[in-house]
Protein backbone atom coordinates (compact mmCIF):
# COMPACT_ATOMS: atom_id res chain seq x y z
CA UNK A 1 0.00 0.00 0.00
CA UNK A 2 1.46 3.92 -0.79
CA UNK A 3 2.94 5.75 -4.04
CA UNK A 4 5.50 4.41 -6.47
CA UNK A 5 6.97 6.77 -8.15
CA UNK A 6 9.25 6.74 -11.65
CA UNK A 7 10.35 9.86 -12.97
CA UNK A 8 12.10 10.34 -16.17
CA UNK A 9 15.19 12.94 -16.17
CA UNK A 10 14.74 16.30 -17.75
CA UNK A 11 14.55 15.84 -21.56
CA UNK A 12 15.03 17.83 -24.21
CA UNK A 13 12.65 20.35 -26.13
CA UNK A 14 12.00 18.75 -29.45
CA UNK A 15 9.65 21.13 -32.43
CA UNK A 16 7.28 18.58 -32.98
CA UNK A 17 4.82 15.92 -30.79
CA UNK A 18 6.75 13.29 -28.99
CA UNK A 19 4.84 10.40 -28.07
CA UNK A 20 5.34 8.25 -25.22
CA UNK A 21 4.33 4.03 -25.27
CA UNK A 22 4.45 1.40 -22.95
CA UNK A 23 2.29 -1.39 -21.76
CA UNK A 24 0.80 -1.44 -18.32
CA UNK A 25 -1.42 -3.63 -15.63
CA UNK A 26 -3.72 -2.42 -13.27
CA UNK A 27 -4.65 -5.62 -11.27
CA UNK A 28 -6.62 -4.01 -8.06
CA UNK A 29 -10.27 -2.84 -7.11
CA UNK A 30 -8.28 0.36 -5.73
CA UNK A 31 -5.60 1.36 -7.57
CA UNK A 32 -4.16 4.21 -9.95
CA UNK A 33 -2.04 4.60 -12.51
CA UNK A 34 -1.52 7.57 -13.61
CA UNK A 35 0.99 9.10 -16.16
CA UNK A 36 2.11 13.13 -15.57
CA UNK A 37 4.29 15.72 -17.00
CA UNK A 38 5.80 19.03 -16.50
CA UNK A 39 7.54 21.52 -18.13
CA UNK A 40 8.85 23.70 -15.41
CA UNK A 41 11.20 21.13 -13.95
CA UNK A 42 8.91 19.39 -11.46
CA UNK A 43 6.91 22.29 -9.77
CA UNK A 44 4.02 21.44 -11.34
CA UNK A 45 2.64 18.32 -12.95
CA UNK A 46 0.23 17.86 -15.78
CA UNK A 47 -2.06 14.68 -16.23
CA UNK A 48 -1.37 12.80 -19.71
CA UNK A 49 -3.24 9.70 -18.65
CA UNK A 50 -4.83 7.72 -15.74
CA UNK A 51 -6.27 4.13 -15.35
CA UNK A 52 -8.45 3.68 -11.88
CA UNK A 53 -9.79 0.06 -10.77
CA UNK A 54 -8.86 -1.95 -14.12
CA UNK A 55 -8.45 -5.79 -13.53
CA UNK A 56 -6.78 -7.04 -16.68
CA UNK A 57 -4.50 -10.12 -16.15
CA UNK A 58 -2.94 -9.28 -19.51
CA UNK A 59 -0.65 -6.29 -20.38
CA UNK A 60 -2.43 -3.43 -22.31
CA UNK A 61 -0.40 -1.23 -24.35
CA UNK A 62 -0.98 2.20 -24.90
CA UNK A 63 0.24 4.96 -26.88
CA UNK A 64 0.16 8.96 -25.64
CA UNK A 65 1.26 11.92 -27.73
CA UNK A 66 2.30 14.86 -25.43
CA UNK A 67 1.79 18.54 -26.68
CA UNK A 68 5.84 19.98 -25.52
CA UNK A 69 6.58 23.44 -25.86
CA UNK A 70 9.64 23.10 -24.17
CA UNK A 71 11.84 20.47 -21.96
CA UNK A 72 10.08 18.44 -20.09
CA UNK A 73 9.55 15.41 -17.08
CA UNK A 74 7.28 12.69 -17.04
CA UNK A 75 6.57 10.46 -14.07
CA UNK A 76 4.02 7.52 -13.77
CA UNK A 77 2.48 7.99 -10.51
CA UNK A 78 0.89 4.25 -9.12
CA UNK A 79 -1.42 4.68 -6.05
CA UNK A 80 -1.72 1.11 -4.82
CA UNK A 81 -4.60 0.57 -1.76
CA UNK A 82 -5.46 -3.12 -0.95
CA UNK A 83 -4.75 -6.76 -2.78
CA UNK A 84 -3.63 -6.55 -6.44
CA UNK A 85 -0.86 -5.24 -8.34
CA UNK A 86 0.04 -2.07 -10.95
CA UNK A 87 2.97 -2.62 -13.47
CA UNK A 88 4.51 -0.50 -16.36
CA UNK A 89 6.85 -1.92 -18.85
CA UNK A 90 8.68 -1.26 -21.95
CA UNK A 91 8.46 2.56 -22.23
CA UNK A 92 9.55 4.15 -25.30
CA UNK A 93 9.55 7.36 -26.51
CA UNK A 94 8.64 7.31 -30.58
CA UNK A 95 8.73 10.36 -33.25
CA UNK A 96 10.12 13.30 -31.02
CA UNK A 97 11.39 15.56 -32.53
CA UNK A 98 10.66 14.74 -36.42
CA UNK A 99 8.36 15.01 -38.76
CA UNK A 100 6.91 12.05 -40.71
CA UNK A 101 5.56 11.24 -44.11
CA UNK A 102 2.54 9.69 -43.38
CA UNK A 103 2.65 7.28 -46.31
CA UNK A 104 1.46 3.98 -46.22
CA UNK A 105 4.56 1.98 -47.77
CA UNK A 106 2.61 -1.55 -47.42
CA UNK A 107 0.57 -0.20 -50.47
CA UNK A 108 3.60 0.20 -53.28
CA UNK A 109 5.22 -2.07 -54.80
CA UNK A 110 8.88 -3.07 -54.44
CA UNK A 111 10.55 -1.69 -57.43
CA UNK A 112 8.17 1.78 -56.11
CA UNK A 113 9.79 1.32 -52.53
CA UNK A 114 13.42 0.75 -54.24
CA UNK A 115 13.06 4.51 -55.48
CA UNK A 116 11.59 6.20 -52.54
CA UNK A 117 14.26 4.69 -50.19
CA UNK A 118 17.19 5.22 -52.62
CA UNK A 119 20.66 5.93 -51.53
CA UNK A 120 20.67 9.96 -50.00
CA UNK A 121 17.33 9.71 -48.87
CA UNK A 122 16.53 11.28 -45.24
CA UNK A 123 14.73 8.80 -42.81
CA UNK A 124 13.69 8.40 -39.47
CA UNK A 125 11.87 5.53 -37.40
CA UNK A 126 8.94 3.97 -38.87
CA UNK A 127 6.02 2.19 -37.55
CA UNK A 128 8.23 -1.01 -36.79
CA UNK A 129 11.35 -0.04 -35.41
CA UNK A 130 12.68 -2.82 -33.16
CA UNK A 131 16.46 -0.86 -32.47
CA UNK A 132 15.92 0.79 -29.22
CA UNK A 133 18.15 3.76 -29.56
CA UNK A 134 20.87 2.36 -32.48
CA UNK A 135 19.54 5.77 -33.79
CA UNK A 136 20.42 7.96 -31.66
CA UNK A 137 16.85 9.58 -31.61
CA UNK A 138 17.84 11.39 -35.23
CA UNK A 139 17.34 11.07 -38.57
CA UNK A 140 19.87 9.25 -40.63
CA UNK A 141 20.86 8.66 -44.42
CA UNK A 142 20.14 5.41 -46.68
CA UNK A 143 23.58 4.55 -47.43
CA UNK A 144 22.68 1.12 -49.92
CA UNK A 145 19.92 0.23 -52.09
CA UNK A 146 17.03 -1.82 -51.04
CA UNK A 147 18.29 -5.71 -51.15
CA UNK A 148 16.53 -8.67 -52.22
CA UNK A 149 15.24 -8.93 -48.82
CA UNK A 150 13.67 -5.62 -48.70
CA UNK A 151 16.11 -3.94 -46.85
CA UNK A 152 18.36 -1.11 -47.20
CA UNK A 153 21.38 0.23 -45.05
CA UNK A 154 21.43 3.58 -42.86
CA UNK A 155 23.78 6.10 -41.24
CA UNK A 156 22.77 7.62 -38.43
CA UNK A 157 23.82 11.27 -37.92
CA UNK A 158 24.68 10.37 -34.69
CA UNK A 159 27.31 8.46 -36.57
CA UNK A 160 25.76 4.55 -35.69
CA UNK A 161 25.68 2.05 -38.62
CA UNK A 162 23.65 -0.71 -37.42
CA UNK A 163 23.13 -2.80 -40.92
CA UNK A 164 20.12 -3.20 -42.40
CA UNK A 165 16.44 -1.90 -41.45
CA UNK A 166 13.34 -3.62 -43.21
CA UNK A 167 11.56 -1.60 -45.95
CA UNK A 168 8.93 -4.21 -46.71
CA UNK A 169 10.26 -7.47 -45.39
CA UNK A 170 7.31 -9.75 -43.99
CA UNK A 171 5.40 -6.27 -44.84
CA UNK A 172 6.99 -4.73 -41.79
CA UNK A 173 9.29 -1.10 -41.92
CA UNK A 174 11.50 -0.17 -39.85
CA UNK A 175 12.27 3.41 -41.36
CA UNK A 176 9.90 6.34 -42.61
CA UNK A 177 10.86 8.87 -44.54
CA UNK A 178 11.90 12.05 -42.84
CA UNK A 179 9.50 15.15 -44.18
CA UNK A 180 10.37 18.11 -45.89
CA UNK A 181 7.97 20.54 -46.30
CA UNK A 182 7.09 19.58 -49.50
CA UNK A 183 5.98 16.05 -48.18
CA UNK A 184 5.16 16.80 -44.57
CA UNK A 185 1.21 16.01 -45.96
CA UNK A 186 2.03 14.01 -48.86
CA UNK A 187 -1.13 11.53 -49.29
CA UNK A 188 0.78 9.15 -52.27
Amino acid sequence: NGTSVIESPELPHHPMFCQISFYYQVHGSQHTLRLVSSSDGGKEWTEEWVRTRETAKLYLFTAINLNISSSYKVRFEANIAGKGYLAVDDISFRRCGVVFSGIDFSRYSNATLKEMFRPGVRVVRGQDWTWGTIDGYAPGTVISRLDANSRVRVRWDKGYDAGFFRVGFENMFDLDLLATPSTSNCSM
